[in-house]
């Protein structure tokens, strides 16, 4: 199992260095971790893992401290379930007969969050980072930061108004017979214009299987954004997309207001998968 790990990380480093960008979905701590592999897990960290047990935890840290004890009755224990069988880990030497109090609540929190986001999975981490860094040292990565190294990555996270016309702007068209874009084309646009966040990720993940802008702008794209109609199509037909050439194709529509209908459909039906070409 360690050796499918190690692969990953290698893979995820080969496309680091390539200049790939993936679909990576790492909680912040990994991207810690790529770039200093002796990074702490944090109480924050939990929430992008477990937010129900993040939420109950805070319940505990925000408690007067004079009334932790009796009311949560913690030890410095954790219970566990695995293939119907519940086994206690101990956070500390003897942990099971230490009571959590208001003046160690901080301490408990802190070796239950390593507990359960590195220890758990020590091995699967090691070995992710083992493959990546095999790759890309540690100290290549010492000027980027954890949000930048996932940008490089990943992409930007949001698309913002500017992004949406810096893609119109390098994006290719269908012409109508005066050689202007035509005119479900320029309803694409408004409408992907108006689009919510949401709706702009999962369009763009729809034609070009990435949710996310590239890091240098979509000047980068292997292939220019392309919009344009099918002629084999039919009013009935939902937009289809060919997304190893980032093309969209709009089938006919009476309105602005029904393509929009029908993309909508579309984008959410291709999020399990895409029709590739």
């Amino acid at each position: 199992m360690e050796g499918m790990y190690e692969f990953v990380g290698r893979f995820i480093g080969y496309s680091l260095w390539r200049g790939i960008r993936i679909d990576a979905v790492f909680i912040p701590l990994m991207f810690r971790m790529m770039k200093d592999s002796e990074s702490r897990a944090t109480f924050e960290d939990l929430k992008d893992v477990d937010f129900n047990l993040y939420s109950n935890l805070q319940t505990m840290l925000n408690c007067e401290p004079s009334l932790v004890e009796e009311t949560f009755c913690q030890s410095f224990c954790i219970d566990t379930e695995f293939l119907g069988m519940r086994k206690t880990y101990d956070l500390c030497p003897d942990g099971a007969s230490i009571p959590v109090t208001g003046d160690n609540v901080l301490s408990f929190l802190d070796l239950y969050v390593q507990h359960v986001l590195y220890i758990f999975s020590r091995r699967a981490i090691d070995s992710f980072l083992v493959g990546f860094h095999s790759l890309i040292p540690e100290k290549k990565l010492q000027d980027f930061s954890p949000q930048e190294l996932e940008a490089v990555l990943c992409g930007q996270p949001t698309i913002s108004d500017e992004d949406v016309e810096e893609l119109r702007v390098a994006s290719h068209c269908s012409l109508d017979e005066n050689g202007a874009p035509h005119k479900q084309v320029l309803w694409f646009w408004s409408i992907l214009a108006r689009f919510s966040q949401e709706e702009r990720s999962l369009v763009l993940q729809f034609v070009t299987g990435n949710e996310r802008p590239p890091l240098t702008g979509f000047q980068a794209l292997e292939h220019p954004f392309t919009v344009q109609l099918g002629s084999h199509m039919k009013p009935t037909d939902l937009p289809e997309a060919h997304v190893c050439f980032n093309q969209l194709v709009l089938p006919p529509a009476g309105s602005e207001e029904i393509l929009r209908e029908k993309l909508r459909i579309a984008v959410r039906e291709g999020r399990e998968g895409f029709e590739l070409y």
